[in-house]
């Protein structure tokens, strides 16, 4: 007779099964052996519009909540703006005359009353509290699986199983958590929702609706919110409604006070679903209907399985693979990031943060919500950092950047729905503060798209081109998919109105066409009468956006047929146009109109450069004596100290990938994951030491491993044109190229082994293959 395998057995092989099976998908898993302590140790799900942040704690369980509308401030709470066409003619007056210095200091006085503290918000927490009596918890494991977007924590205690799944359904527009116990132990928990006060402030309600049924209300409010160091009155936001929905097996519910007590079941099941009163259709502030009745019940197996197929047909698109050296994988996720603290090296962490992003892009921005903001969409402050709003002078463009690459496009719609509120504010902006025609945005705004001037200092605040740089995401998007019909109702009218704005805006010096006033986001110089300034005519950035809205918007119309007013002035205009483009008398590439000595040789924004990137305007192929100046400008800034913030080292990913320097991108992405990644993934922009969440860094490292893998922002496709040393053997699928393209690639022992290249209509392609010549080729 066979001796029976004992309970401790089993959990042994269960637990080595578990780590077998990790090897199968190491690298599209984060796991931990202990619960979180904190939110930067949390783990993340989100539906786009709903997100939660999941602690994991078997004694105090706290899921922190998230919807996307939840901001302080209405949009005709605050009215920053000031300014007319006569302040615009007095400060380029001043310019003209040299006056660089007093010019900068007259721009925020002239056009903005300051920046005030409008943010984005928790919406709350659920808390599950189990008893204190209970056993010593054992066999903790802790897991966020990116293919299937789910939460799973499990541990034991004696002789029972306990096991919680938490996922945030698109289809359900529901957050699910299922608590099951195994065993002779059962779920004895106290289920309440809360919210933090704003600066002891209550801002929110809760009540039981019966036994299975919690419900929290309240508005948003922001107790600190402050412009020009005086408080500002009356700052209410979103209305905000919370529904708990508890079903349970075996045992019995009860109600104590605003708390929900389950007893003695098996099995808990959970759905809480959020709603606020900005309308998702126009993204202003309307009242939806917040009913009293029940939600409708859904089981958790059909939820699952839709969350499952919804989420798979969006992550499973692009799928890379680095070998990561043996045993790494098997590896808590945090201690592999210590590892890397410590020197180490591990490809299949790269390939982790590489699959991460892309998750994180899925779970914060879906067509039924918003445009991932600072954080996505997971903020656990009532006041967070830099309001966790929208910086247009990168920030939100770099969340954007992974997204039609690696087959996400659909990611893109929120943005594109949220311009076009942006762009009908920017034209009252134009025509008020400018007296211009057509639409523009400054550096920084909130889910209401406010477009006006929000500067205390010049040099940060007072820059035009953030509706500029968003209008590039228009070509762009139909550069990848060519979808005409976006092109002609949505594209096309957005980059025609800045076209207009910009081509009032340009004025006529020594028969060039320069942009006056201009500034450098965030930078400044010391001028010829060594005073510090940010204000000049015709800086290298601003020309460089201009070119390329105007050029875009003539290929625009030219794919649509449109022959108008607008694009004959558009052609009589580029020839004159000072293109952003002059090599200073030390090589360089200029960042303002002259070579003035630098405050900040190693200022952490390369703004100068973006024609190489992320524009096309300068590459190997037609700018040689460009790309060289490109590359002594890139040694200049990294010899100083550039790309310390989270962000700008993810531009300098993509950048050195440009340059077609793997081994150095590649070193700033392990700087990343080993300087800036805290346990849970998320970067930090000042460094795990000082821990403080954006989003950008994440999403910008996916897109630049992209960059280092394929390229196609010249006229032709280039494979592996960045392929550090360190990854000699890897593949990707799924990558996608402009012209409609989806590409494989395997690689081996550093050269390229196969690849496909697919194209709906089986265009032909031009292609470059690693160091090879270009050519052209049939599909």
């Amino acid at each position: 007779m066979e001796k029976p395998i004992s309970e401790t057995m089993i959990r042994i092989l269960s637990f080595a099964f578990l780590l077998l099976a990790q090897a199968s998908f190491g690298q599209h898993l984060l796991w931990y052996s202990s619960p979180a302590s904190d939110w930067n140790q949390a783990l993340p799900v989100g539906n786009g519009r709903m997100g939660a942040m999941v602690f994991g704690d078997p004694k105090n369980e706290r899921i922190q909540l998230n919807e996307d509308s939840v901001w302080a401030g209405e949009a005709k709470d605050i009215k920053l703006a000031i300014g007319t066409p006569e302040d615009l003619a007095h400060i380029r007056r001043l310019i003209d005359d040299g006056a660089l210095a007093e010019a900068s200091r007259e721009l925020p006085k002239r056009f903005s009353r300051g920046s005030v503290r409008r943010s984005y918000q928790t919406l709350g927490d659920l808390w599950i509290d189990w008893p204190s009596d209970l056993p010593e918890v054992t066999d903790y494991r802790r897991e966020l699986d990116l293919e299937r977007a789910i939460v799973t924590s499990s541990w034991q205690r004696g002789d029972t199983s306990y096991q919680q799944e938490v996922f945030c359904s698109y289809p359900d527009e529901a957050l699910f958590i299922r608590l099951h116990a195994s065993g002779p132990g059962t779920l004895d928990l106290d289920l309440r929702l809360d919210r933090p006060l704003d600066r002891g402030q209550v801002t929110h309600q809760t009540r039981t609706i019966d036994v299975s049924q919690l419900r929290m209300t309240g508005q948003v409010t922001q107790v600190g919110a402050r412009l020009q160091g005086k408080p500002v009155t009356g700052m209410k936001g979103a209305r905000f409604d919370v529904r708990l929905q508890v079903d349970q097996v075996g045992g019995n519910l009860s109600t104590t006070g605003n708390v929900i007590q389950v007893r003695g079941a098996t099995e808990v099941t959970l759905r809480l679903t959020a709603s606020t009163n900005v309308s998702p259709e126009e993204r202003q502030l309307a009242l939806h209907s917040m009913t009293e009745g029940d939600h409708p019940r859904s089981a958790f197996t059909a939820s699952r399985q839709a969350h499952l197929t919804d989420h798979r047909q969006l992550y499973d698109r692009c799928e890379l693979s680095l070998p990561s050296e043996d045993g790494k994988e098997a590896l808590p996720t945090d201690a592999r990031l210590k590892r890397m603290a410590q020197g180490g090296s591990d490809p299949g962490l790269e390939s982790l943060l590489f699959h991460y992003g892309r998750y994180l892009l899925i779970a914060s921005s879906r067509d039924n919500g918003n445009p991932a903001n600072l954080q996505g969409l997971w903020c656990t402050d009532i006041e967070a950092p830099w309001n966790s709003d929208y910086h247009l002078n990168i920030n939100l463009q770099m969340n954007y950047w992974p997204a039609d690459v690696t087959g996400l496009g659909e990611t893109t719609a929120p943005l594109f729905r949220w311009m076009k509120v942006l762009a009908k504010n920017g034209e009252v902006t134009a025509r008020k503060q400018y007296g211009m025609e057509g639409w523009m945005a400054h550096h920084a705004t909130e889910l209401a798209a406010q477009t006006v001037m929000r500067a205390e200092q010049p040099y940060w605040g007072s820059w035009i081109h953030g509706g500029g740089w968003m209008c590039q995401h228009l070509w762009e998007h139909y550069a990848y998919t060519e979808d005409q019909e976006f092109l002609r109702d949505t594209a096309y009218p957005l980059l025609a109105g800045h076209a207009r704005f910009y081509l009032d805006w340009l004025i006529e010096k020594d028969g060039r066409l320069v942009s006056s006033f201009e500034t450098s986001p965030e930078n400044q110089f010391i001028d010829s009468e060594g005073k510090l300034a940010s204000a000049c005519a015709g800086a290298a950035m601003g020309q460089q956006i201009i070119a390329e809205l105007l050029g875009n918007t003539l290929a625009a119309a030219k794919v649509l047929g449109i022959e108008d007013p607008l694009t004959r002035e558009i052609e009589e205009a580029l020839p004159k146009l000072d293109k952003g483009l002059t090599i200073g008398p030390d090589g360089r590439l200029l960042e303002w109109d002259r070579p003035y000595r630098e405050h900040e040789p190693g200022h952490r924004h390369m703004s100068h450069l973006y024609a190489f990137h992320p524009g096309s305007a300068i590459h190997y192929e037609g700018t040689p004596e460009l790309m060289e100046a490109v590359e002594r400008s890139i040694a200049v800034r990294s010899k100083h100290g550039s790309v310390g913030t989270g962000w700008s080292r993810a531009w300098a990913i993509s950048i050195y990938a440009r340059l077609r320097d793997g081994n150095t991108a590649r070193d700033h992405l392990n700087r990343m994951l080993a300087t800036q990644t805290l346990d849970n993934g998320f970067n930090s922009i000042f460094g795990r030491k000082r821990p403080r969440f954006q989003i950008e860094a994440n999403l910008g490292a996916t897109a630049g491993i992209a960059e280092m893998l394929m390229q196609s922002h010249g006229d032709f496709i280039h494979l592996l044109p960045a392929l550090p040393d360190a990854w000699p053997d890897g593949s990707i699928t799924g990558l996608r190229a402009r012209g409609g393209y989806v590409i494989d690639l395997t690689w081996k022992k550093g050269e390229l082994k196969d690849f496909k290249i697919i194209h709906p209509r089986k265009k032909s392609v031009r292609l470059k293959l690693m160091n090879e010549p270009v050519t052209t080729r049939s599909l």
